[in-house]
């Protein structure tokens, strides 16, 4: 580029168009001298971005780190190309011809460029639309973040809160061994209950191992069970004879029967709070479903630029991240939005932060279009574009059988008439998911085994329907599955920028 420039300075009749200009080195040295404190500004304001962005990614260095070895990687494995590629490189008559085919093609790609640049100018006004439309989602975005972190303070108090009723929970039930103990000790009635549920605690664990090794005795082990419910029935009848007998000891419990008040009065706020999150919930939804056919329309006109491809692709990666974040955060509690003003401020300076980091990759990305203008699309780049093509490709079907055996384990868990709801068979498929996601390599580049590992420990949810069971898994389904689309647009764009032709 720089060749061309001095060419064009030293081509006759370019200085007559340059009204002030003086013939010779001055002309070159006002050019250079017009130029350079432009590169030094966008650079300081490029460091001046890098420092702020390592501050803001202290918590994401994980990612960052591995994001730099897959970056190693793709080196080494360029580097080893290159290596293969020159060894293949020797000049024939065939290579001769084809780089003949290759100076026509590029002469007229070259003509081509310029009928471009008159397209660029059309595209111009369409862009001016998409970045409304981008300022509006950043907008949505700021509100989103405003929720995640009042998510997030109302999750620990609210986590807090439940291991108080978890500890009251279990005074209760010492408290209520002791009336157990001393009911057993004044009445004889309470032996022969005793009894029984020893009986039906050996039936049961008999049950389970006949369960776990004999699958195809289902029903018969259902029906004894049901049997089992009857005597168990029998058994809270005669309980509800002796209560006429516990009532002499109503003094002794009295306490209990508060608390046990207190509980109940407790598990009908938290009702009343979770048909609150309920409503949110689908609220939140219907938002997010909106988000999602939005960036649908803003991914269609990417497609069509050449110089917005690299600004949308960074901008989704980071909504993307942010919908997933707040999809978890919105499936457990939403309670007191209008609280915590102060993480309003915190959110605004973020999002400042990122723009500045928007407007520093536009002009690295204005560079690189620069390079790229006069460079055709060689052998190497169309083998590494299929490579990247393949990878994808079998991150799609991984992820589809993926949402399969979650969908199966969620039902094992969610089905009330299935004796096996926490039996090895469960486990086994666990156990196989998570076996299969540590020696996937691309499921470890989507950090699938400790999502997996949080869904399989913290994801209790069951619906109406089956299709409806789990929440934290769907979200970081959704998660992956949009981070695949992220790199199959990526994958595009980096084409179209190299050969806009194909």
């Amino acid at each position: 580029m720089a060749r061309m420039r001095e060419n064009d300075l030293n081509r006759p009749g370019a200085a007559e168009n340059i009204p002030g200009e003086p013939n010779g080195g001055w002309g070159l040295l006002g050019f250079v001298m017009a130029v350079v404190p432009a590169v030094v500004l966008a650079w300081v304001f490029h460091t001046k971005g890098e420092k702020e962005k390592e501050k803001m990614e202290k918590e994401h260095q994980h990612e960052i780190d591995v994001f730099r070895d897959n970056q190693k990687r793709m080196k080494q494995e360029n580097a080893m190309l290159q290596e293969k590629l020159a060894g293949h490189y020797k000049v024939t008559a065939k290579d001769q011809h084809y780089i003949s085919k290759l100076e026509d093609e590029k002469q007229a790609l070259q003509e081509v460029y310029k009928k471009q640049q008159e397209q660029i100018h059309l595209l111009q006004h369409k862009g001016n639309t998409i970045r409304d439309n981008l300022a509006k989602v950043q907008e949505e975005n700021s509100k989103l973040a405003e929720r995640l972190v009042i998510y997030q303070k109302v999750q620990k108090r609210d986590h807090h809160y439940i291991s108080k009723l978890e500890e009251e929970r279990q005074k209760v039930k010492k408290d209520h061994k002791e009336l157990q103990k001393q009911i057993h000790h004044l009445e004889q009635e309470s032996s022969i209950i005793q009894a029984n549920l020893t009986k039906m605690q050996e039936e049961n664990s008999k049950l389970q191992q006949q369960l776990a090794s004999h699958l195809e005795f289902k029903v018969r082990d259902q029906q004894y069970i049901s049997k089992l419910e009857q005597e168990n029935q029998t058994l809270q009848e005669v309980y509800k004879k002796q209560q006429a007998q516990i009532h002499q000891l109503e003094h002794k419990g009295s306490n209990i029967l508060g608390k046990l008040a207190k509980m109940q009065e407790e598990n009908s706020k938290l009702n009343e709070k979770l048909a609150s999150h309920r409503d949110v919930k689908d609220r939140d939804h219907h938002y997010i479903l909106k988000l999602e056919e939005e960036n649908q329309k803003v991914k269609t006109d990417y497609t069509e630029k050449q110089k917005e491809i690299y600004q949308l692709d960074q901008k989704g990666s980071i909504i993307l991240d942010k919908l997933a974040k707040m999809q978890e955060e919105n499936s457990q509690l939403t309670e007191k939005l209008a609280s915590h003003r102060e993480v309003k401020e915190k959110d605004q300076h973020y999002i400042s932060k990122l723009e500045e980091e928007n407007q520093s990759l536009k002009q690295d990305y204005r560079k690189q279009q620069e390079l790229l203008a006069n460079s055709a699309f060689t052998l190497k780049d169309s083998l590494a574009y299929k490579q990247k093509e393949r990878e994808i490709h079998i991150k799609e079907e991984y992820l589809s059988k993926l949402k399969q055996q979650l969908q199966e384990r969620q039902d094992m868990k969610c089905n009330a008439w299935n004796p096996m709801k926490s039996s090895w068979h469960r486990k086994h498929l666990e156990q196989e998911m998570l076996g299969e996601a540590n020696t996937n390599i691309h499921a470890r580049n989507l950090q699938v085994p400790a999502a997996l590992r949080e869904i399989f420990k913290y994801d209790d949810y069951c619906g109406l329907r089956p299709e409806d069971h789990g929440r934290l898994m769907w979200t970081f389904w959704r998660q992956w599955k949009m981070e695949v689309e992220r790199e199959k647009n990526k994958l595009l764009a980096e084409r179209l920028a190299q050969d806009p032709h194909k």
